[in-house]
């Protein structure tokens, strides 16, 4: 594969207005008071110390006396302010900051909603008129602000933004930083009075601050995986890039199925990773009234365990290793989970074995073999509704 490839007229007029084009970079916290503002404007004065004309904006420093220190040598352009239902909003200057046209300017609130009558009705928008202006910005979000991320949070903690923006704004983001803080800085802030009225009730719980900033680090680790891949994609490199775990599993409708599913899913929880499972049929071939009934046993396993599930049709049983190769490398899988094919030594050897051939075939993928234990324990693992109910004694005291 050439290591080079040549630039469509489209992507190169792109790459000529990302030139002219502001810079953007989104600092991310798991909640509010974990420190965005404050790194934000850390960064602002050794942009400043570096020669580059920066200007702060509709910055919130919630009063907290250290984010106040940082704004001191800092350039102010100010903002709109303007009140409803007894709260005050701030909305950017976009006029005074086109005039001022500084370098960068440091905005809070990325997920800010304008007043009504304001030139955009989002933050977002304004944000994107500045770099269209070849203004940088740097702003911050809550990872809960997230579109998608924020209904997984709520279903989980009970916290609800009131304020929210899409997903793929962070493909916007020339760079995104995350500030990682524990439950127990955050809890300590909450304690000495730093984050004021700002927190959400369901804030003050351990384990709901454990659960945004799992997902802060999930999503930052996420964006870094699609980074790489883009760049080693650009280079003609296939494979994973390592920087998430993708396990998947190849099983088949028969007893040992869910032992194959439940390991897949301890490496995919051990490594924080994502579960695939699949399963190769052959077309035009009924399943059994026991393979049918291990099927809907691994699918609803699988759905225990949040993990995906395919069946993909398969022409010959001998393309099951090149297919199930094909398969990881296109859905960037870091780990393989597979069971010894049930051949007998004679047809191993005249037709080679399934694992070997899978081994043979990958690269920079990890491959995990399980022992047939049911026919070594001799005993069958029935699925779960057709294991035998033990009866009861309806009478017993």
């Amino acid at each position: 594969m050439a290591p080079y490839k040549r630039k469509t007229p489209e992507e190169i007029l792109y790459s000529i207005y990302k030139l002219h084009r502001g810079r953007l970079k989104i600092i991310i916290g798991s909640v509010s008071g974990s420190g965005k503002t404050y790194h934000m404007l850390e960064e602002g004065k050794l942009l400043k110390q570096q020669g580059i004309d920066v200007v702060i904006s509709a910055v919130s420093t919630m009063g907290r006396p250290e984010t106040m220190q940082q704004i001191a040598d800092l350039e102010r352009i100010p903002s709109i302010h303007w009140h409803q239902d007894g709260r005050e909003y701030k909305d950017l200057p976009l006029e005074a900051l086109i005039e001022r046209n500084p370098e960068v300017v440091l905005v809070d609130g990325l997920a800010h909603r304008n007043r009504s009558g304001a030139a955009f009705p989002a933050r977002l928008d304004d944000i994107r008129y500045l770099m269209d202006n070849g203004i940088s910005v740097i702003t911050t979000v809550n990872v809960y602000e997230l579109g998608g991320v924020g209904e997984i949070v709520y279903e989980k903690t009970g916290i609800r933004a009131e304020e929210t923006v899409p997903l793929d704004t962070l493909e916007l983001a020339d760079e995104v930083r995350l500030i990682d803080v524990s439950p127990e800085t955050i809890l300590k802030r909450m304690e000495d009075g730093i984050l004021g009225d700002a927190a959400h009730p369901a804030m003050s719980r351990r384990g709901n601050l454990g659960v945004l900033r799992e997902l802060s680090l999930r999503l930052v680790a996420e964006g870094v995986n699609e980074t790489l891949e883009k760049h080693r994609e650009a280079h003609g490199l296939t494979g994973p890039s390592g920087a998430s775990e993708r396990i998947l599993v190849s099983s088949q409708y028969h007893w040992n199925g869910s032992l194959y599913v439940r390991r897949g899913q301890q490496i995919a929880k051990r490594l924080n990773g994502d579960l695939k499972v699949v399963t190769f049929v052959l077309p035009g071939r009924k399943l059994s009234r026991e393979q049918q009934a291990f099927k809907r046993s691994i699918i609803q396993l699988v759905e225990r365990v949040d993990g995906s599930f395919e069946e993909l049709p398969l022409k010959q049983l001998r393309q099951l290793p090149s297919e199930l190769v094909r398969y990881a490398v296109q859905n960037k899988v870091t780990r393989i989970v597979m069971g010894h094919s049930a051949k007998s030594r004679w047809q191993e050897r005249w037709q080679g074995s399934i694992a070997n051939r899978v081994l043979r075939r990958t690269r920079n993928i990890d491959v995990f073999l399980m022992a047939d234990r049911a026919e070594q324990d001799g005993e069958r693992i029935l699925p779960v509704k057709s294991q035998p109910v033990p009866a009861v004694n309806r009478f017993t005291a």
